[in-house]
């Protein structure tokens, strides 16, 4: 949070953060609400909101925001970014 658009978190959001209060939504191992991670899975544009499955299935995360580099890989793979 910057207090500039686009990173001004709205102040009931930052009070539920400084309280630990994640809905429901805090890992039990980490005692933390993971909110971001980056993977090398090979994804194109339009596949925005599509499951991200660990080994064991289970959800853990959304596809958004693919690095522009990366888009490339929908014509050709480049081994440098993917």
């Amino acid at each position: 949070n910057t207090g500039v658009a686009p990173f001004d978190a709205p102040k009931p959001l930052q009070d539920a953060i400084t309280r630990g209060d994640y809905a429901g939504y805090l890992d039990p191992k980490s005692g933390s609400m993971p909110v971001n991670f980056l993977s090398n899975l090979d994804t194109t544009g339009g596949n925005s909101g599509s499951p991200v499955l660990n080994a064991k299935g289970e959800l853990v995360g959304l596809n958004f925001d693919s690095n522009w580099e990366a888009v490339s890989a929908s014509w050709m793979f480049d081994p440098r970014y993917k």
